[in-house]
């Protein structure tokens, strides 16, 4: 489902909240029924903040669901800090536009890796335009 790090091997994997949440968006279902899902689920405890928040975010990204990907990063229940790390995984998915918004809001915060963001963005610019 996701290129870079946070892909896993299909034998490892088990049915957990970031499957759910994407039935759950393929079942159009609305974002702020989902908001209160994610919630629900931080208030027992039952999110891995790291891994779940992580996958989350890029779900959102790929999906281009704006409101979700913002509750992701501005929320205080979650502890995505967004950095380069995230920005990488963005552009390794292939979702350039919402990489271009991510820059433009969050273009502080990305002040390492330089080199990688910058070979990433040269190699989909030359992807995209063949």
């Amino acid at each position: 489902m996701f290129a870079g790090r946070a892909a896993q091997p299909i034998e490892d994997r088990t049915i957990r909240l970031v499957d759910f949440i994407q039935i759950m968006l393929e079942l159009n279902w609305k974002s702020s029924e989902i908001i209160f899902i994610l919630k629900n689920y931080i208030k027992k405890g039952k999110i891995d903040p790291v891994t779940d928040s992580t996958e989350l975010f890029l779900m959102f990204t790929m999906k281009r669901k704006l409101k979700l990907m913002s509750h992701i990063i501005n929320s205080e229940d979650f502890m995505l800090n967004f950095n380069e790390d995230n920005f990488i995984d963005v552009i390794e998915n292939d979702v350039y536009d919402m990489g271009v918004l991510l820059y433009r809001e969050y273009f502080l915060r990305i002040t390492k890796k330089q080199d990688k963001i910058c070979t990433l963005l040269v190699n989909s610019y030359s992807k995209a335009n063949g």
